[in-house]
């Protein structure tokens, strides 16, 4: 791990980070797709596991996003792989709802940064408590 600077590497997950939040938010399945690897496992809060395929399924056909919110992010890199942890908040709600929910988690994403672009392989989220 580095101290005084950052690896370009790292720079360039933080930024594959920031543009999947922002496609969650747009619901921009092409952005998504091109950021998550075909052999995605994304745990949900909830318990419940998807694929690559069922993730963008759920943001396109079942989830609206009002906003994707990051806290500070610690990144290791081994070798081109970086693994990232963080908080998370998510505002979120069934399409058709009404009324939005506050989602409070802790995160493990795990993102292979090959010849072809840095993408996401593993996410495992937490909830952890709301904060005051």
């Amino acid at each position: 791990m580095l101290t005084e600077a950052e690896s370009d590497l790292i720079k360039r997950v933080r930024a594959a980070e920031q543009r999947r939040c922002a496609a969650i938010v747009t619901a921009d399945i092409v952005m998504l797709s091109k950021l998550i690897d075909d052999s995605l496992v994304h745990a949900h809060t909830i318990g419940t596991v998807d694929t690559k395929d069922s993730y963008l399924a759920g943001i396109e056909e079942r989830l609206e996003f009002k906003s994707v919110e990051r806290g500070e992010l610690n990144c290791r890199q081994f070798g081109a792989v970086v693994v990232m942890t963080g908080p998370l908040i998510n505002t979120v709600r069934r399409q058709g709802d009404t009324e939005w929910i506050v989602v409070n988690a802790f995160l493990t994403q795990v993102w292979d940064c090959a010849d072809d672009g840095c993408k996401l392989v593993s996410f495992q989220a937490t909830r952890t408590p709301m904060k005051p």
